[in-house]
């Protein structure tokens, strides 16, 4: 039977869409790592210690896991244009506000608006590629899409640290670009960002309508248990991303290799490739083995036999710090396969739910652990020649590196209970048509 063929546009338009909700992510992921680089800019800048700069870092989380709590239901209620809008929005005021900050509560206003913004990228990015596209794309997009946002990560490491090393308020007028950027992107997004049309015609959305609808997706999302299992493990993998790469990796390894700091400040852009490789590749073997809790289990176990090793061990080249770094990147950058776990267990109006409350579980080990961690820091500062200076001892940091190995064991006995569906139903293309609204 003859088949029409699809205009070009209609080939395009999942791809554009997807590529203008992919640069949102990548660009909150500059906005999220942005602290690292920044640090002894803004210790300086706005007078504050380590405990004020990790609530500060940590209060990006904190917004990032209250509006991850609604952003899925706000998504499948209202639609992935309007709220991808008015996050891109929220991003820009953070920006803004952060650029303008003297204080400690300005800036931590400015990262809350930004993680509330940011709540809203991935979930969104998810939501509109298991729309458009069917399940097997969807599971290289998906790796793609933590691929892509990594490079996000690396450009807000490396590029902030070249701009920011010699001069410390120039954060303010990359902040300042920052928030140009960011105008333009709300704006793409309005213009850009569809759903494919549905075969049915939904309900006029009335307010008792999207009440319903957010409490049933919420319904789901909590009583899914493949969510919580994917969640946590998440949560244990990240404990090494959202703690030591992003804050600590450089301070750390910077008393243990004086001699190699270029090659230090590169030591978190070697996690952050590692991630976009492994999401890449490991997404790639998913759709040849079929077993994606295999690959999951498999890394996990590597990484942790290699997080001991980085965080207490002191081999004579950096290098090899550098190695272990990298593999353990390619093992946190695995874990994207748990949205398509959950996503296969998950009915479709409440997809968006079921993936936002697995990334607020999986964030939520790293937002609750940083304060702490830097606390601990502080009260276990040993030696008043170190206090003076402004900097930690490497026996300071070894007392909180056990709450990081303890994350990568719970996600080593959690990966014993990861399970895939055995025959997932194509939901893009059971339910939907590629055609724009």
């Amino acid at each position: 039977m003859h088949q029409e063929k699809k205009p070009w546009a209609l080939i395009l338009l999942p791809w554009l869409v997807f590529f203008i909700a992919e640069s949102f992510y990548c660009f909150q992921y500059v906005l999220r790592v942005s602290i690292s680089p920044m640090e002894h800019a803004l210790t300086s800048s706005l007078h504050i210690n380590a405990v004020s700069l990790a609530t500060i870092a940590a209060s990006f989380y904190y917004a990032y896991m209250v509006m991850l709590f609604f952003s899925g239901m706000l998504i499948d209620t209202f639609g992935s244009r309007l709220m991808l809008t008015i996050a891109t929005g929220l991003l820009t005021l953070g920006s803004f506000i952060f650029s303008l900050s003297s204080n400690f509560l300005f800036s931590e206003l400015g990262r809350i608006c930004m993680g509330a913004g940011a709540s809203f990228s991935f979930v969104g990015v998810l939501t509109l590629a298991r729309k458009w596209f069917n399940e097997k794309t969807f599971s290289i997009i998906n790796g793609l899409t933590m691929a892509i946002g990594t490079l996000g990560a690396i450009l807000g490491t490396e590029a902030l640290h070249e701009v920011i090393r010699d001069y410390d308020d120039s954060w303010r007028e990359v902040m300042l670009y920052m928030t140009i950027f960011s105008v333009v992107l709300t704006l793409l997004v309005a213009l850009s960002v569809k759903e494919p049309r549905l075969l049915f015609k939904p309900k006029p959305l009335t307010e008792s309508n999207a009440l319903k609808q957010m409490l049933l997706s919420f319904k789901e999302a909590i009583q899914n248990r493949h969510v919580w299992i994917n969640g946590f493990f998440m949560a244990g993998t990240y404990l090494i991303l959202i703690t030591f790469t992003i804050l600590w990796c450089i301070p750390y390894f910077q008393q243990i290799y004086p001699q190699h700091p270029a090659l230090i400040e590169l030591f978190p852009s070697d996690v952050f490739i590692g991630m976009a490789i492994g999401s890449i590749v490991f997404s790639w073997l998913k759709n040849k083995i079929k077993k994606p809790e295999w690959i999951l289990y498999s890394t996990s176990f590597i990484n942790t036999v290699l997080t001991p090793l980085v965080l207490y061990t002191t081999p004579s080249s950096p290098y090899l710090i550098a190695c272990y770094l990298f593999i353990i990147g390619t093992g946190i950058g695995s874990s994207v396969l748990c949205f398509v776990l959950v996503s296969q267990w998950s009915k479709p109006e409440s997809i968006a739910s079921c993936v936002a409350f697995t990334n607020l579980l999986s964030i939520s080990g790293g937002a609750i652990m940083l304060p702490i961690m830097a606390w601990v820091l502080e009260v276990e500062w040993y030696h008043e020649a170190f206090k003076r200076a402004g900097v930690y001892e490497i026996a300071t940091y070894h007392d909180i590196f056990w709450f990081i190995i303890g994350g990568q064991i719970l996600a080593l006995i959690l990966s014993l209970f990861l399970k895939s569906k055995p025959s997932s139903s194509v939901i893009a293309t059971a339910t939907l048509r590629h055609s724009s609204q």
